[in-house]
């Protein structure tokens, strides 16, 4: 009885340990995915500043998206929906 209770009992720390691993594993991608996508919307808020403040000082589309290297089509879209088009 007391190696049945004591395999027992270790095959549940092992499931734990490996629970445990699992949710660590979990976080690390979580905090990674969460960085990643920090960096994306920041260069995207960089780029839409770039847009703005060339577009207000007078540089033509072609190069402002030429610079941030978005379509020109897309900067057109940025500078309507912020009414600067």
């Amino acid at each position: 009885m007391y190696a049945t209770r004591k395999q027992e009992y270790d095959q549940h720390l092992e499931s734990l340990q490996i629970s445990k691993s699992m949710i660590e594993t979990a976080k690390l991608e979580g905090r990674q995915e969460g960085r990643q996508e920090g960096r994306q919307e920041g260069n995207l808020e960089n780029k839409l500043q770039v847009i703005f403040s060339s577009f207000r000082e007078g540089i033509e589309i072609p190069l402002i998206a030429k610079i941030v290297s978005m379509t020109e089509e897309e900067v057109v879209k940025v500078l309507k929906n912020k009414g600067l088009l």
